[in-house]
């Protein structure tokens, strides 16, 4: 365990002890196990309990990450991580190297990140806006500096716009340039002028540009769809041929790959996985070969629903509503039913699914925003 204490003779500056505390609400409503789990809260001395994780923050970090992949791969986790916070209507305001706390699983052989340090966070349920002390001027984005109280800056695309600096810290190993993006953008190419593939290295960049851009309004929506364009740059990093024929029997396996890498922790058997907070099982249930495309169908199962103080009806029926609301975009090729098992159980049936890599990505798209749309409450 760790004790984080708020510093004594700051004590009179209740904006910074409103901050502290909202840092502490906005961690301990999130469940994520890159998120650094807190526990108790005390008023005397202010502070609080902590996970403790034994490893150096990003910038101290003296590790190697062998492979552009491996790189990629962290940032992606970030990604994924950052995305659940939003899910849940938090947004961190702070994004840098030092809020990313890395520990070394053996299991892996892999560097795993864990978000922490919340205290500029904005919630739904916040009441102040933040005047003072945000995020760092390598990272923080423009309307955080130009109009603190914005709406702007209290959304989404604020984070986005730190991560996407944060990209250029783990690629570069320094910061990058406040507001110089085309002073970045060539320090980044320089960096990646290695990369195995120019398409790879182009996807990266392109990704960069987005999310930096000086209007938010200009940047990736979502950590979605960051997360999305991360993984096609790390498939094409690993130089797989995307467009090659594969049998439905590996097009499981991708598709498991895709989704829960190599975790023993995660995988449940040669078809099925556990998400990330490990409270939804993913089963692929069947893949069928009609007239040379795939027909795929998922099961989303839980043993508890996350829906609190309504029924387990209408938890399910708002789960099933998000559901739908999350794939309407994808009327025509993906199906829902409910299922009759467990506490909440639904199918998705994704049609005409192209039998190669391509094919698993989206598939993996789809499970991503349905896991998004059942894990958000």
């Amino acid at each position: 365990m760790a004790y984080k204490v708020y510093h004594s003779q700051e004590l009179q500056i209740k904006d910074k002890v409103a901050r502290f505390e909202r840092g502490y609400r906005a961690m301990n409503q999130l469940d994520h196990p890159h998120i650094v789990r807190v526990h108790k809260f005390t008023n005397s001395p202010l502070g609080f309990y902590m996970d403790f994780i034994a490893g150096p923050n990003l910038r101290q970090f003296a590790g190697t990450l062998r492979e552009a992949p491996e790189t990629v791969d962290l940032l992606l986790k970030i990604a994924e991580t950052l995305q659940h916070a939003h899910g849940r209507n938090v947004i961190h305001r702070d994004v840098k190297p030092e809020n990313i706390v890395l520990a070394f699983d053996g299991g892996t052989q892999t560097w795993v990140p864990y978000l922490t340090d919340f205290d500029l966070a904005w919630f739904s349920t916040a009441t102040q806006v933040t005047k003072d002390a945000f995020g760092a001027l390598f990272y923080a984005a423009p309307e955080q500096l130009a109009k603190p109280s914005s709406h702007a800056a209290h959304s989404p695309t604020t984070d986005i716009y730190s991560f996407g600096q944060l990209c250029f810290f783990a690629v570069a190993g320094s910061d990058p340039i406040p507001f110089g993006s085309a002073d970045n953008r060539q320090g980044l190419e320089d960096m990646i002028a290695n990369w195995a593939g120019e398409q790879a290295a182009n996807a990266f960049l392109d990704l960069y540009d987005n999310c930096t851009r000086q209007d938010p309004r200009e940047r990736p929506s979502s950590f979605r769809a960051v997360s999305d364009r991360l993984y096609q740059v790390y498939r094409l990093l690993r130089q797989v041929d995307q467009d090659q024929h594969i049998s439905a029997g590996r097009f499981v396996t991708e598709l498991l790959f895709a989704a829960a890498g190599l975790s023993e922790q995660r995988r449940v058997g040669h078809e099925a996985y556990r998400s990330v907070s490990g409270r939804t099982t993913i089963t692929i249930t069947g893949v069928d070969e009609v007239s040379g495309r795939l027909n795929v169908t998922i099961a989303f199962s839980q043993d508890y629903l996350s829906v609190e103080r309504v029924t387990h009806h209408k938890a399910r029926q708002a789960l099933n509503a998000r559901l739908g609301n999350a794939l309407r975009s994808y009327a025509g090729s993906v199906y829902w039913r409910p299922g009759t098992r467990g506490v909440y159980e639904v199918y998705l049936d994704v049609k005409h699914v192209e039998p190669n890599l391509r094919g698993v990505d989206a598939c993996h798209r789809v499970i991503a925003r349905a896991l998004d749309a059942i894990e958000s409450a």
